[in-house]
């Protein structure tokens, strides 16, 4: 699961396109765990998108319309994998994930202080 602040999922929308306006919309809660999602507005003088971070899921979905366009929106999922900008903002995260359990490990002293400070060390490079 992704542990995502407003500032890490606006960079990824500008990871998205880096042409329109984006704006944090909310964060949307549902009865099923798997489709809870946070939500980013972006929009230009013709286009207005909606991204969903579905971040239990760790998927990103599209929702493209134009702007005064009475047609049908439509949602797509976004292949964020082949996106370096988007995978360097959820390494970061993930990074921080690993060596938060990693910490939780040496303080019920399950391995060494050494042994920590080594996976610091690998993941460090990632979170800064």
């Amino acid at each position: 699961m992704w542990n995502l602040s407003e500032d890490e999922c606006l960079e990824i929308c500008k990871c998205i396109n880096a042409d329109l306006n984006w704006t944090w919309n909310d964060h949307f809660e549902s009865e099923n765990p798997q489709n809870t999602f946070y939500a980013v507005n972006g929009s230009n003088e013709s286009d207005l998108w909606m991204v969903k971070i579905k971040y239990p899921t760790k998927e990103i979905a599209i929702i493209k319309s134009s702007i005064g366009d009475e047609g049908e929106m439509i949602e797509e999922k976004f292949d964020y994998a082949q996106n370096d900008c988007i995978k360097n903002i959820l390494r970061k995260d993930g990074a921080l994930e690993e060596l938060k359990k990693w910490k939780e490990k040496l303080d019920l002293e399950l391995i060494t202080q050494e042994q920590y400070d080594e996976k610091k060390n690998e993941l460090g490079k990632y979170i800064l």
